[in-house]
This record gives structure tokens, sequence and C-alpha cells, in this order.
């Protein structure tokens, strides 16, 4: 597994996981930089989505190293952090297993996430 801090180190932390199959730089390429300028990032890529010849293993094996992680690195604290489609469920799962704090939870989806403006308009009037 990666994480990958960038960013503003004065600023408050802000973690990144990014939706199934992503890493962060595609899923969050677009925002990068603008958060980067107020926020320290601590950006994710799981275990085979990273690069490396590992397998996902599964949402608590992922969720038990993202809690070390925010344990050994930030005092088991951090002030933020964005999930996009699978990222929302770990962001999700730090939650509710109270390990670790996050100040501020943010779940999204990647079919409006990433879409134009226009699209994701069209997507979020549109009620099938």
């Amino acid at each position: 597994m990666q994480f990958v801090e960038m960013g503003n180190p004065s600023g408050k932390t802000l973690m990144l996981l990014p939706g199934t199959a992503c890493d962060y730089q595609t899923n969050f390429a677009t925002v990068l930089d603008r958060l980067g300028e107020k926020y320290l990032l601590i950006c994710v890529n799981y275990d085979g989505f990273d690069g490396s010849d590992l397998i996902f293993p599964d949402m608590i094996t992922v969720t038990e190293k993202i809690e070390k992680y925010i344990k050994d690195n930030f005092d088991g604290r951090i002030d933020g952090a964005i999930g996009s489609s699978l990222g929302s469920s770990f962001v999700g799962q730090l939650i509710q297993r109270e390990n670790i704090h996050i100040d501020h939870g943010i779940f999204g989806s990647p079919d409006l996430d990433q879409s134009g403006k226009f699209s994701a308009w069209l997507q979020s009037e549109c009620r099938g």
C-alpha cells in the first residue's frame, strides 16, 4: 500500500481515498494542486491498485493499514478524509471502528466527482 504526503506541510491534514481500481493520481488528478495549496494531503493507493504485484486483500485489512498509518504518523487523528466510491466505504469504516479520529468525513461518488459541470448536473437532475 502507498501513502504519499504532499501539499502544504503546515495545513490541516486531508486524506484522499480513491475508488475501485483507481490510484489517487487518476481519481483526484484535477484537484490535487488546488487542495495542496491549503492542506497537507495524504494520498492513498491500495494494494493491487498501487503498481505492485500485490492483490487487494479485503476491506478490513486495508482499513487496518490506514488506521496504523494515521496512528503512526498523525497521533491517531486527521482533520478530514475524502472517499470516492470504494474510498467512501473506507471513510465509513474508519469512522465506525473508532480506532482513529477524523474530524470530517466526506463521501463522494466518481460518477459526479469526475464529471464535467454539465455531465454532473445532468446526472444529478435525471432520476430515471
